[in-house]
């Protein structure tokens, strides 16, 4: 017991003594005098945005520095200030680097658009202006013991066009991503010498700025003009497809050489047919009605969508109304080919951007898809009446009764199907061609006339001679009028001598009668 005992002893001495040691390496390495960093990741400024009291307000960051000159390696001089340390950050003005690692999604831009300016220590200090890259640092301020500033505040402005128009011209969202930096004299401070003679003394915390810029231009929608047109068989109405902006694309385009409008005039004059329209059902396209453009008959590619024209244009210049602020439009020719039966036809036109993501950041932006636009073909055929033959039968219990649901006029064999609901105390189920029919749905096969079975089942509660009512009502005709009467009445009679159980059941009470006889009778032997 003594051996076992001493053995765990030294095992236990053992771990502890490496749990320490994990431990001093860990905080050895993980310990830091200062800590410098944003104390945000991310920040929002309008387009525009400037110190200029007319525009809006730009956007402040702060870069924090926390800690002290302290050594943090534990050693006899870990809470005496690093000489070294602190003389250099006093006596360094411009220790720190802020670089422009993205903007738009391009790496390391030579040029753009944004006015950045540090100001750090006391108010009274003169701010540095940056470009895309630039130096600066923390600086002496007097009040503070330890003779550095705990902070340097960022401004940053948009500087996008001009004082009386600061729109770039297009309506996306601009992103700038920021980067901190040590200079070469702070990076040596970043890590430790070969030997380890000195120690780690400064980190970065958060080192990265996302800055999103809102654009104020509203997003522009392609529209349809009517939105919504009927035609009869054989006729035809231009509809016309543009660009607006806000509900429905109504509004119209903004005004300005730097605005919306510019940009749709140059995708108009310059750009490539990226308008697609969809078509829903595509099969009416060729059977219900044509579409064309001038002369020339839309054909679907192989995605079933049609080419329309250029974003922006319409007309022979296809050019922007520089008046009205908006396209002239594409005029697109709709015409009713043939309408099958009595039912109207209705069909949705929906325009969509066709350019690759790509291409409408380059371009300026996405465009919205079009609200859908119907185009109603009205059939002008006389629509029929369905009907049943007869307001109401009567059925004795286990019995069938046939009825036909009618529909009148030349239409009636369009029809297809009706729709029917059964209500009431009676217990009756509705057949056709032998089965129960399904979801209520009798079918008319091509035919002006639907033959329906009704059959009424046996009923326990139903005396000899007494009668139970229900009601079959049709509640719909695949767009036909329902006309009267659209009820039936059945009346189910009671009969004796029709057995209550269906015949499986029959069948299971006889076995279970005949086996509990069949055992009562050999108990008795």
């Amino acid at each position: 017991m003594n051996v076992a005992r001493s053995t765990l002893v030294r095992k236990g001495c053992v771990l502890t003594a490496l749990t320490v040691a994990v431990l001093l390496a860990a905080s050895s390495g993980t310990a830091w005098a200062q800590t410098i960093g944003f104390r945000t990741s991310r920040g929002t400024l309008e387009e525009g945005a400037s110190t200029d009291p007319a525009t809006p307000a730009p956007l402040k960051v702060t870069i924090n520095r926390s800690g002290n000159f302290n050594k943090p390696d534990g050693s006899d001089e870990g809470t005496e200030p690093d000489a070294t340390f602190e003389a250099f950050i006093r006596a360094t003005a411009n220790h720190l680097a802020l670089e422009v690692v993205e903007y738009d999604g391009v790496s390391s831009p030579g040029t753009v658009p944004f006015r950045i300016t540090a100001r750090s220590g006391d108010a009274a200090a003169d701010p540095v202006t940056l470009g895309t890259a630039g130096s600066f640092g923390f600086r002496e301020e007097a009040s503070r013991t330890d003779g550095v500033a705990n902070t340097i505040e960022l401004t940053i402005e948009n500087v996008t066009g001009n004082a009386s128009d600061p729109d770039d011209g297009d309506w996306n969202l601009e992103t700038l991503v920021l980067k901190l930096h040590a200079v070469e004299a702070l990076d040596t401070h970043l890590t430790s010498n070969d030997d380890g003679a000195r120690p780690r003394m400064v980190r970065f915390g958060t080192r990265q700025l996302t800055v999103t810029v809102e654009d104020d231009d509203p997003l522009p929608k392609l529209r349809f003009s009517p939105p919504r047109i009927q035609l009869a068989e054989g006729n035809m109405l231009t509809m016309t497809a543009g660009v607006g902006v806000g509900a429905g694309g109504r509004g119209s385009l903004p005004a300005g050489n730097e605005s919306i409008r510019a940009t749709l005039n140059t995708l108009a004059t310059s750009g490539e047919d990226d308008i697609l329209l969809s078509v829903s059902p595509p099969e009416a396209v060729g059977s219900i009605i044509t579409i064309s453009k001038g002369a020339t008959a839309l054909e679907a590619d192989s995605q079933g969508r049609y080419v329309v024209g250029t974003i922006g244009g319409g007309g022979d210049d296809g050019a922007v109304d520089s008046a009205a602020g908006t396209g002239d439009g594409i005029a697109l020719t709709v015409r009713a080919v043939d309408v099958p039966g009595f039912r109207d036809e209705q069909i949705t036109f929906t325009l969509m951007d066709g350019r690759t993501e790509e291409q409408k950041m380059a371009d300026g932006g996405a465009i919205d898809d079009s609200d859908p636009a119907t185009v109603t073909v009205l059939s002008g055929e006389e629509t029929p009446t369905v009907k049943f033959s007869e307001p109401s039968v009567s059925i004795e219990e286990g019995g069938t009764e046939t009825v036909h649901i009618l529909a009148d006029t030349d239409q009636g064999d369009q029809v297809g199907s009706a729709t029917v609901s059964v209500s009431g105390e009676a217990t009756i189920v509705l057949e056709q061609g032998g089965d129960r029919i399904a979801g209520g749905v009798v079918q008319f096969g091509g035919s002006a006339n639907a033959e329906l079975t009704v059959r009424a089942l046996g009923d326990l509660t139903l005396d000899d001679g007494e009668e139970k009512m229900a009601t079959v009502t049709i509640t719909d005709a695949s767009g036909a009028n329902i006309g009267d009467p659209r009820t039936l009445t059945v009346t189910v009679v009671g009969a004796t001598n029709v057995p209550a159980l269906p015949l499986v059941g029959q069948l299971l009470l006889a076995l279970l009668l005949a086996a509990g006889g069949a055992r009562l009778y050999r108990r008795r032997q």
